[in-house]
């Protein structure tokens, strides 16, 4: 698990913000908490059917609220990503705001692997804490 990459998304004034991600190379969905979602721009695609969700812990699940869409890129790169996120309670996203799974990390080559170890792929530009760019 790679932490603390910083994104940028519209919100719904107009105006940019940011978030932090993180990226999980074991999770099989792209998960977002509720309150990540606060003045954001985003498509809402309707409410979860899929059922509860099996995290690392098996006596423990997760079960959505809804499906959304939101248009974002990495803070300091250019390529936007239109991703779909699973909605979950505060409560029940303890450790990340929004969490990258493994497909999305896989197909958009964010992460590479050599025989023992994962790689970041994207070469990240420091920039301050403040604004966002």
């Amino acid at each position: 698990m790679w932490d603390r990459l910083d994104i940028v998304t519209n919100t719904t004034d107009g105006s940019k913000t940011f978030r932090r991600a993180t990226l999980d190379t074991g999770a099989d969905l792209n998960l977002i908490a509720e309150k990540a979602l606060k003045d954001l721009k985003f498509v809402r695609l309707g409410s979860w059917c899929n059922g509860p969700v099996t995290t690392l812990n098996p006596d423990m699940t997760i079960t959505p609220i809804e499906e959304v869409e939101i248009a974002w890129r990495v803070r300091g790169k250019v390529p936007e990503y239109n991703t779909k996120f699973a909605v979950i309670e505060e409560a029940q996203a303890r450790d990340f705001d929004i969490l990258l799974g493994k497909i999305f990390i896989q197909e958009n080559r964010f992460l590479v692997r050599d025989p023992t170890v994962w790689h970041l792929a994207l070469e990240l530009t420091p920039i301050p804490s403040y604004g966002v760019e």
